[in-house]
């Protein structure tokens, strides 16, 4: 049985551009793709003579890997980048892979039964537990906590959070204490359609 020093909690958005992972003491900031080395490629010519490189790295070196990017419309669109993807994150988060390492995932709001199973056994090869919130509810609690104050007013009741990510907008309507899913919505229209 691990103690809690053993354990890391990390609140993660996979998202179709970009992965944020915040956890006690980092964070890790990359973009959401993968780059695995064209056939042919000499040694040397890409770093540590790596063959698969990750966010930043894969993009410099684009005309030497073929760029996969894991994630579409906030949903699994390639599950081999999409795991690998996952496994790089978790090394950057705990390079002595000694700790548990938890995540709270945030997914589009009313995400398929299918989509989550996918990004479940994805996140699961990585990760030791893995759990889901829709991105409008995480957004509305993240809000309370920074700005709720014992005796303050509930900032986020009686207002609209809107998530424009690459992939998907997710809009929610606030006016109780918890979003209910009949007052969230998520659609294909998001940053890469506008771009």
């Amino acid at each position: 049985m691990s103690n809690d020093s053993d354990v890391m909690i990390v609140g993660m958005d996979l998202g179709t551009s970009s992965t944020a992972a915040l956890f006690k003491g980092g964070n890790v900031y990359l973009p959401s793709v993968v780059g695995y080395a064209k056939p042919g490629v000499l040694p040397g010519l890409l770093p540590a003579g790596k063959n698969v490189l990750f966010g930043e790295e894969a993009l410099i070196h684009h005309n030497l890997v073929t760029t996969v990017w894991p994630i579409r419309q906030g949903t699994i669109a390639d599950s081999r980048a999409a795991t690998d993807f996952c496994a790089h994150v978790s090394q950057l988060i705990d390079p002595t892979r000694k700790r548990q390492i938890n995540v709270v995932v945030g997914t589009p709001a009313h995400a398929p039964t299918r989509h989550m199973a996918a990004a479940r056994q994805v996140l699961a090869g990585s990760f030791h537990k893995v759990q889901f919130y829709p991105e409008p509810f995480l957004e509305v609690m993240g809000l309370r906590a920074e700005k709720g104050r014992e005796g303050q007013a509930d900032p986020a009741l009686n207002s609209l959070v809107i998530d424009i990510g690459a992939g998907t907008t997710d809009v929610t309507v606030v006016q109780g204490l918890l979003p209910g899913a009949d007052r969230q919505r998520s659609v294909a229209i998001a940053g890469d359609e506008v771009d």
